[in-house]
C-alpha cells in the first residue's frame, strides 16, 4: 500500500485533485487515502475512515468523451478481484500521434467502480489524456476532465468510509475471518498431534530395537570374555581350527598370509574376472587384502602385482582408496568378522574379487566406450541434438528422436537451422493458422512471416475477404477506399 502523498501509481495532476477533494471534509473527519495496484489487493470489508484507491493496469483501450479521448484500463463493476474479460474490439491500444486519428473506441466502460470505500480506477498517466486530434491538453483542461471522470466516485467512496458501520455488518464479515482462523488453528493442531503420535511410535520402536540390541551385546560380551581366555578349552579349540584353515589356504589361492598383533594380510593370486553378458575375461593380477584391527576400515585392498588398471581402479568394485563395495555379501562379511572365522572370510573375499556385477561397478570394465554412450543416452538428453560425437551409436537418429518427443510449438521456438524437420513444422504451422496469426507472430526467422500488413495482403490475397481482422487492416482499407473512389467517379 502507498500513501496518497508519496504514491507513483497515479499522476501528479490526479494526485493533487484527490488530496483537494479529501481536504473538503472537516478537520478530524478527513478520510485516510491509500493507493495500491490491482494485483496486490484483496477486496474486503473496511472499518474506519479509510479509502482505498485500487489502480488497474490489465487492459488498455482508447475511450472517447466529448472532445477528449484517453487510454485507460477499464474495470468491470460486476467482477471484483478476478480477471476482467473484455471483448476483443475493446482491446485497442492508442499511442499519441502527431497527426491524424487512431482507431477510436466508444466510451462504453466507466473509468471507476465502487465497492464500499474501495474505489477501482483505470490507469491514467501524464500522457494518456488528449484532445480528439491527438494534441496535448493544458494543465487546467486535464484537471477539469479528470474531475469529471473521478470526482463523483471518489466522493462516494469517502462518504462510505465516513459512514458508521452497523454492528450486524461488522459481525457478519468478521465471522468469515474468525471461522477461517479457527479452521487453520484446527488443521495445525491436528497436524501436530499426528506428528507427535508418529514420533511416539518411532520412540517405541527404537526402544524395542535398542532393548533387543542390548540383549545381544550382553550375550556377545560373555562370548568375548571367553575368547580372550587362552586357557578356555573352547577358545583353544577355535584358535587351532582357524589356524589350520589358514595353514591350508597359504600356497593355494593365496601366495602368502601374514599375521601380527593388529593385522592379517593375505595376497590373492591370479584374480580373473568374467563378463556375464559377453563371456569376455580380464586378468587383474594379484590383489592384497588387509584385515586391520586399528584402522578406520577393517577391510581394505591394494594392488600387489601384474595388475590391470581402468583409470585409478585396479578392480571394478574397489574404489581408488582401496575400500570395497561388498554389496549383498556385506552382512556375511560382518558376521564372519564378529565370529573371528577368518579362514572362511578370506575365501568369501576371494570369491568377491573374482565376481563382476555390470550393473553397479565403480568403473566399466568391459567395453567401456560402448557402455559410456549408453549411460550418456539413458541419463542425459535423449534428443542428443547438441552432441557432435558421430561415433556414438545414438547419433544418426538424434533429429528424429527430438522431433518425435517435441510438439510443434517447441520445434518453432527451437528453430535449429540444422533440423531437417523445421521446414515441415513451419509449413504445417502456416496451414493450421491464419494470415493474421502469422502477421502477429514474434518468430522473425520464419520465411512465411509477412513483414507488414501490405506484405500480408500480397501473400494471402485469396483469404483476405474471409479474414475477421480485415476491418482494422490498413492494406484492406486502402483497397476499399480505392474501389470506393473508383465507383464514385
Amino acid at each position: 500500500m502507498d500513501n496518497l502523498h508519496s504514491t507513483t501509481l497515479v499522476p501528479d495532476v490526479l494526485k493533487s485533485l484527490l488530496l483537494e477533494w479529501s481536504y473538503q471534509y472537516l478537520t478530524g473527519k478527513q478520510p485516510i487515502v491509500q493507493v495500491t495496484k490491482d494485483r496486490n489487493f484483496k477486496p474486503g470489508y473496511t472499518l474506519g475512515p479509510l479509502v482505498t484507491v485500487v489502480v488497474s493496469n490489465e487492459y488498455e483501450i482508447t475511450a472517447l468523451l466529448d472532445n477528449y479521448r484517453f487510454y485507460m484500463s477499464p474495470v468491470n463493476a460486476t467482477i471484483m478481484g478476478s480477471r476482467r474479460n473484455l471483448l476483443n474490439e475493446d482491446r485497442k491500444r492508442w499511442s499519441a500521434s502527431t497527426s491524424g486519428y487512431d482507431v477510436q473506441v466508444p466510451y462504453s466502460h466507466t473509468a471507476w467502480a465502487l465497492q464500499g470505500s474501495t474505489l477501482y480506477i483505470g490507469k491514467i498517466d501524464e500522457h494518456s489524456v488528449r484532445l480528439l486530434d491527438g494534441s496535448e491538453l493544458t494543465f487546467g483542461a486535464k484537471r477539469q476532465l479528470l474531475t469529471r471522470i473521478f470526482h463523483d466516485g471518489f466522493k462516494r467512496a469517502c462518504d462510505n468510509a465516513l459512514r458508521e458501520q452497523q454492528l450486524s455488518n461488522t459481525t457478519k464479515h468478521f465471522a468469515t475471518f474468525y471461522t477461517e482462523l479457527s479452521r487453520q488453528s484446527l488443521t495445525r493442531i491436528q497436524t501436530e498431534i499426528a506428528d507427535n503420535e508418529s514420533h511416539l511410535r518411532d520412540l517405541s520402536r527404537q526402544y524395542n530395537q535398542t532393548l533387543a540390541k542390548l540383549t545381544r551385546q550382553r550375550e556377545d560380551k560373555l562370548l568375548f570374555k571367553l575368547a580372550i581366555n587362552t586357557k578356555c578349552a573352547r577358545t583353544i579349540s577355535n584358535i587351532e581350527r582357524i589356524a589350520k584353515q589358514l595353514q591350508q589356504l597359504a600356497g593355494d589361492r593365496f601366495s602368502s598370509i601374514r599375521i601380527n598383533d593388529t593385522e592379517l594380510v593375505a595376497t590373492h593370486t591370479n584374480i580373473q574376472l568374467e563378463d556375464p553378458d559377453s563371456g569376455e575375461t580380464s586378468e587383474l593380477g594379484d590383489i592384497r587384502c588387509h584385515i586391520e584391527l586399528t584402522g578406520k576400515e577393517l577391510i581394505r585392498f591394494e594392488a600387489a602385482a601384474n595388475n590391470e588398471y581402468r583409470g585409478d581402479y585396479f578392480h571394478p568394485h574397489i574404489n581408488s582408496q582401496g575400500s570395497p563395495c561388498l554389496g549383498n555379501i556385506g552382512s556375511d562379511v560382518n558376521s564372519l568378522l564378529a565370529q573371528r572365522e577368518l579362514g572362511t572370510l578370506l575365501l568369501l573375499l576371494d570369491e568377491f574379487l573374482m565376481s563382476y556385477n555390470p550393473a553397479d561397478p565403480y568403473t566399466e570394465w568391459f567395453n567401456p566406450e560402448e557402455d559410456e554412450y549408453e549411460r550418456c543416452y539413458e541419463s542425459g538428453d535423449a534428443t542428443c541434438i547438441d552432441c557432435r560425437d558421430s561415433d556414438c551409436t545414438y547419433f544418426p537418429e538424434r533429429w528424429e528422436r527430438c522431433y518425435d518427443n517435441s510438439n510443434s510449438s517447441e520445434c518453432l521456438d527451437c528453430a535449429n537451422p540444422e533440423c531437417p524437420y523445421l521446414d515441415d513444422v513451419r509449413d504445417q504451422c502456416r496451414t493450421d493458422g491464419s494470415p493474421y496469426e502469422c502477421l502477429q507472430c514474434t518468430r522473425t526467422w520464419c520465411l512465411l512471416k509477412p513483414e507488414d500488413e501490405d506484405d500480408c495482403r500480397q501473400r494471402n490475397e485469396p483469404e483476405c475477404p474471409e479474414c475477421e481482422h480485415r476491418e482494422e487492416c490498413s492494406a484492406w482499407e486502402e483497397e476499399s477506399e480505392t474501389e470506393s473512389n473508383g465507383g464514385n467517379s
